[in-house]
């Protein structure tokens, strides 16, 4: 910006917003990347490409025991069509019933499932408080393209 004419003190001035960053050239390979699975198959539960080794295998393993519904083989949309089958929306996501209380799913997490199963592919900035967060895939999907940290804990 050229300041030679500019007549507003210094201290007077408006500091510049701050620029967006653009798209990364690889953010869809880095969003795709965060739903393959360690065995190199697709799977929607994601494993968070940048972690390593121990920690991949750690989440491949929860996702696994705790959302068995994101298995390809038994995958739903919202009307129930399998995934692979003609008419699957992969958009829509199909919970199981009751799942909620046989998993102990609080109900801030249940209405992030509810709202996810709708917009299964969407990343969701949830609000929870006064803080937006992101839970399950899409955390990794943060991680990944984003560029967020994890929380520990």
């Amino acid at each position: 910006r050229d300041t030679s004419e500019d007549t507003t003190p210094a201290s007077q001035s408006t500091p510049a917003a701050p620029r967006a960053r653009a798209a990364q050239p690889g953010a869809k390979a880095a969003l795709a990347s965060a739903f393959e699975s360690p065995a190199g198959g697709r799977s929607p539960s994601g494993d968070a490409s940048n972690l390593l080794g121990s920690e991949m295998e750690r989440f491949a393993t929860r996702s696994a025991e705790r959302f068995p519904f994101l298995a390809l083989d038994k995958l739903k949309d919202g009307k129930g069509v399998r995934y692979g089958q003609p008419g699957y929306n992969p958009r829509t996501l199909m919970l199981p019933p009751n799942w909620f209380k046989t998993a102990k799913i609080s109900p801030g997490q249940q209405q992030w499932w509810e709202i996810k199963a709708k917009n299964f592919d969407s990343v969701l900035l949830f609000k929870m408080g006064k803080f937006y967060e992101m839970f399950e895939m899409d955390s990794h999907v943060g991680v990944d393209v984003l560029g967020l940290s994890l929380m520990k804990g």
